[in-house]
């Protein structure tokens, strides 16, 4: 074996790595979270202009993401595959983040045009820091579990980051104003991301003897059924998933004390935080699949009892967030790890070793996934008659509190449905395969 590739990960370097989803959070959360309140709310766009906005992006997505996996898969630069497109991440994700919640003066249509442009430049920049910072976990070591904790480590440090964003945005924001209160936070993210620069190393080696050509990589991305069948239980599970963007506006209207958004935040992430540094030796005794399944009927039981129960009892709503949070967070976080599997059984059956082009399905799945979620609780809300900064209907708080509690189960009961079901690759294959595959 390659002394390179058998040397083992050091925590510093793990940390490092780590890092970089801790500031990469921060900007994800910002958008995933608040940008839509920000537009509502603060920019006075209408929640159907909104939607629109976040379904032109998707199908922007749809080109753009695959191009950006090939440009990581086909370019040849100089300090590694993965590491230059991550070095360009550090400085990109802060600017363009802070591009998008720059209050421009000029009429609403002004504003609509200002947000196309600032949303889906930041679009095409995540792209191109999310495929690479993955892909380099693959390249990192070739020990299945090393990678494991890698990835859980980044996990936390990731979830880390979104709760301090989840956390942190409103009260900020609030003494600071969006546009100061979001740079102030873009540029601690951007301070954590910097160790990966000079931390990590590339070990693996592609063992491939000839680059693909372009049809070839889109053959393999179509012909890999494992993450095909994964991406699409996520997808499907995003379209009633309106747990997360629907949070703000439950809190603030049904609950009537914006305040509170930090506390119902902490709770529905905290479990984030917690899960990852137990995911490894859980994975290692019952598997990927098994402990994504648990998670999902946890998920459900909770949402289900969320919604009889009502809201009535604020320390009640808090407990059974938190409860929702754990079920909620595994999936994001083994995705990371489902993926890893995939470019391994990809690598097995094509003989290309493909991390660009795999991982950009996840980045696309990431945010499709959050743009679906989005869109949909944009277009409820208009249709139960949201009014941005005035007291709702009975029509539309009951609405809102349907958003947040029972209608993301049919989309877990799916993707629970879709994974027992279809979804066969075990961690002793991915370990067969990589003996035969891997130098």
């Amino acid at each position: 074996m390659n002394k390179t590739v058998s040397e083992q990960v050091t925590k510093g370097e793990r940390y490092s790595y780590a890092g970089y989803f801790f500031g990469q959070n921060i900007f994800y959360t910002l958008i995933s979270q608040f940008l839509m309140l920000y537009y509502t709310d603060a920019l006075g766009i209408t929640t159907v202009a909104v939607g629109t906005l976040f379904f032109i992006a998707r199908i922007w997505d749809a080109i753009n993401d695959p191009i950006m996996g090939v440009l990581v898969d086909k370019a040849k630069l100089k300090g590694g595959k993965f590491k230059p497109w991550v070095n360009i991440g550090i400085f990109s994700m802060p600017i363009s983040t802070a591009l998008i919640f720059i209050q421009i003066d000029g009429s609403l249509s002004v504003k609509i045009f200002y947000a196309y442009i600032t949303y889906i430049l930041w679009d095409m920049l995540y792209t191109m820091s999310d495929v690479p910072i993955y892909a380099l976990s693959t390249v990192m070591t070739k020990d299945v579990h090393e990678r494991v904790k890698i990835i859980s480590t980044g996990r936390v440090l990731a979830f880390l980051g979104t709760l301090i964003a989840s956390v942190a945005t409103i009260p900020v924001v609030q003494r600071m104003g969006w546009t100061r209160g979001v740079i102030l936070l873009c540029f601690i993210g951007m301070l954590t991301m910097l160790p990966v620069k000079y931390k990590t190393h590339e070990r693996v080696k592609d063992y491939s003897v000839s680059s693909p050509s372009i049809i070839s990589l889109f053959q393999f991305l179509f012909s890999n059924k494992y993450l095909l069948i994964f991406n699409a239980a996520l997808i499907i599970c995003s379209v009633t998933n309106t747990l997360m963007p629907s949070l703000n506006y439950f809190v603030k209207y049904n609950l009537g004390k914006e305040s509170l958004i930090p506390i119902v935040t902490l709770a529905a992430m905290l479990p984030s935080l917690l899960v990852p540094i137990f995911l490894p030796a859980l994975v290692k005794r019952f598997g990927k699949k098994s402990i994504l399944l648990t998670s999902v009927v946890l998920f459900i039981i909770a949402s289900i009892l969320s919604f009889y129960v009502g809201y009535e009892n604020f320390v009640l709503v808090l407990i059974l967030t938190g409860i929702r949070g754990i079920g909620y967070s595994v999936p994001i976080i083994l995705t990371g790890m489902f993926t890893v599997d995939c470019v391994e059984y990809g690598a097995y059956k094509s003989g290309h070793r493909l991390e660009g082009i795999t991982f950009s399905a996840q980045t696309f799945t990431a945010k499709l996934t959050s743009a679906i979620s989005g869109a949909t609780s944009s277009f409820l809300l208009a249709y139960y008659g949201y009014k941005a900064n005035e007291m709702q209907s009975e029509k539309a708080l009951n609405g809102i509190f349907k958003m947040f509690t029972l209608f993301p189960v049919a989309g877990y009961i799916l993707m629970f449905i879709i994974i027992f079901f279809f979804y066969q690759l075990k961690e002793s294959d991915v370990e067969k395969m990589m003996s035969k595959t891997v130098k």
